[in-house]
């Protein structure tokens, strides 16, 4: 199972060793090769935020001693009910993102991204077929998990929740505990 960056990460594993995988649950993401480039812009609206992340040293310059502002804006600005992360969650979130080198270390997903959409486009040429199970948030990245996953796998089944946005295990823990369950039954 795997949420946001996860995704991708789960998805690599599982085509470079698809014997060691049954079945996947991917959570409101998209695949570099297969959809995050294509939504990626300084769109207000926008999925934004990979462009800029990619930046070389750009982003920690800018974000240093303002990380509660940034990561605010995330929880408020992704989620459909902000308050689904607490503020106890945030100032953890805060408190660790806050530590040297920590956003350098999350930024450079993004900085990665090109060189990962070219290996999975090499992965993709053999299509997964174990089941997968997307679920998304309307508010988060809709139905575009779902079909970044199909254009890599034969077997796809989405579930899209409406009133969520992308921290689908903090906005529907429970929603989501039974699907995992059932689908891993």
């Amino acid at each position: 199972m795997a949420h946001d960056f996860g995704g991708p990460v789960a998805y690599s594993y599982a085509a470079t060793h698809p014997e060691d995988v049954k079945k996947m649950v991917i959570l409101d993401t998209l695949l570099p090769g297969f959809g995050i480039e294509e939504v990626a812009s300084f769109s207000p609206n926008g999925i934004w935020h990979p462009s800029f992340h990619a930046v070389r040293d750009l982003p920690e310059k800018l974000i240093d001693g303002q990380e509660d502002v940034y990561l605010n804006w995330f929880y408020d600005h992704y989620s459909y009910n902000q308050s689904a992360i607490t503020p106890e969650d945030r100032e953890e979130y805060i408190k660790q993102y806050s530590k040297p080198g920590a956003l350098r270390s999350g930024f450079e997903y993004y900085r990665a991204i090109f060189e990962d959409a070219q290996q999975n486009k090499e992965y993709a040429k053999q299509k997964l077929d174990m089941p997968i199970l997307t679920i998304s948030g309307e508010a988060g990245v809709g139905n575009l998990t779902t079909s970044s996953f199909q254009m890599v796998a034969n077997n796809v089944t989405e579930i899209m929740l409406p009133n969520t946005g992308h921290f689908i295990p903090e906005e529907r823990p429970n929603f989501l505990t039974k699907q995992i369950l059932e689908f891993f039954k």
